[in-house]
C-alpha cells in the first residue's frame, strides 16, 4: 500500500513537520489505518490516514465517440452511482494493465492502448493512496453492454448528456469531475457547454 506520496512541484521552502512516527492501527483486506505522529507535535493526537490500494479510473470512448459509464450501488454513500469504469490495482498488475482489465470487465469494451491523464490524490487530507486516471480515445465492443459483476449497469452516453449530468451534479464521485478536467485541459475531449 502507498503510504508516501511525491512532494508536489512549486512549494514553499519553509521547513516543513516531518512524519516521526507510523503505526498501522487497523488493517483489513480493502485498506489499513495508519496514526501518523509528527515530529512538532510534542505528544498531541495522532493523524489517521486511511490506505488503500491505488486505484484506476477510465474515460473511454466508444466507436461513436459516446462515452463509457457505470452505474451501481454505493453501500457506503448508500445510493445508486453514476461513474466512470474504474478499480483495484492488483498486486503485481500496472496501472495501465488494471485500467484495460477494469474496462473490459465493468463494460465489455477493449481499449488496446490507454493514455495516463494523470496519477491524483483523491483526498490528501484523509487518505493515502493514488487514482491512476486514463483516457481510451478508440475502444472495441468484446461482449454486449453486460459487465462481469451483476451489481454493476454498463451505458453509454453522448457527451452533451456527459455535460449536463456533469454541471447538475448527476455525476456524485468527485475524482469523476478530476478526470473529465483533466481531458479537458489537455485537449482530449471537449465538452460543450451547458446551458
Amino acid at each position: 500500500m502507498n503510504e508516501k506520496a511525491s512532494e508536489p512541484p512549486g512549494r514553499s521552502t519553509k521547513p516543513r513537520p516531518r512524519v516521526a512516527t507510523r503505526e498501522t492501527v487497523l488493517k483489513t483486506p480493502w485498506f489499513e489505518v495508519v496514526a501518523k505522529t509528527l515530529d512538532s507535535d510534542q505528544g498531541g493526537d495522532p493523524y489517521y490516514a486511511v490506505v488503500p490500494d491505488d486505484y484506476v479510473a477510465i474515460l473511454a470512448l466508444t466507436p461513436e465517440g459516446r462515452i463509457l459509464v457505470v452505474r451501481q450501488y454505493r453501500p457506503v454513500t448508500e445510493t445508486v452511482s453514476l461513474e466512470l469504469p474504474c478499480g483495484l490495482v492488483d498486486g503485481g498488475e500496472t496501472p495501465e494493465a488494471a485500467a484495460k482489465r477494469e474496462l473490459l470487465e465493468e463494460t465489455g469494451y477493449r481499449a488496446d492502448s490507454m493514455e495516463l491523464l494523470g496519477n491524483l490524490v483523491p483526498d490528501a487530507g484523509r487518505l493515502g493512496n493514488r487514482m491512476w486516471c486514463f483516457f481510451a480515445a478508440t475502444t472495441v465492443p468484446v461482449t454486449p453492454l453486460q459487465p462481469s459483476e451483476p451489481e454493476l449497469e454498463a451505458l453509454t452516453m453522448a457527451p452533451e448528456e456527459v455535460a449536463r449530468r456533469l454541471a447538475d451534479g448527476g455525476f456524485e464521485n468527485a475524482p469523476v469531475y478530476a478526470i473529465f478536467m483533466l481531458a479537458q485541459v489537455k485537449g482530449r475531449l471537449i465538452l460543450p457547454k451547458v446551458k
